[in-house]
């Protein structure tokens, strides 16, 4: 997958540096798409993701994790998982039958992958 955009995005950097002058300044306003592999979302860099709020701790289609005391000092790859929605609250499966809303069962995240 990553090979084939990177062909394509060498192909489109080729094609460009060839046009000449007066056709770069035509088609300068207008955003090109290189096409994806079926099943390989690529997000436009103008799309409206909301933000990151640390403050009010809002992750947005994030991931994120939390030390578990005694066991993350002994192996550090170990902690506690929540999942973000659209509005950044986090879902965090606490027990059985127990999903808790923007209340981590360890505290507040210390890491997030977005």
């Amino acid at each position: 997958n990553d090979t084939y955009i990177a062909s394509a995005m060498v192909d489109e950097f080729i094609a460009r540096s060839t046009q000449s002058s007066e056709q770069q300044q035509s088609t300068s306003a207008s955003v090109s798409v290189v096409s994806t592999p079926p099943g390989l979302h690529v997000p436009s860099p103008t799309s409206q993701y909301p933000a990151i709020d640390y403050n009010r701790e809002r992750y947005p289609f994030c991931v994120v994790w939390t030390p578990l005391p005694l066991i993350t000092w002994i192996i550090p790859f170990i902690g506690h998982m929540g999942i973000c929605d659209s509005r950044g609250v986090i879902h965090d499966f606490a027990g059985p039958y127990s999903v808790s809303r923007d209340n981590m069962a360890f505290g507040n995240p210390d890491k997030l992958w977005y």
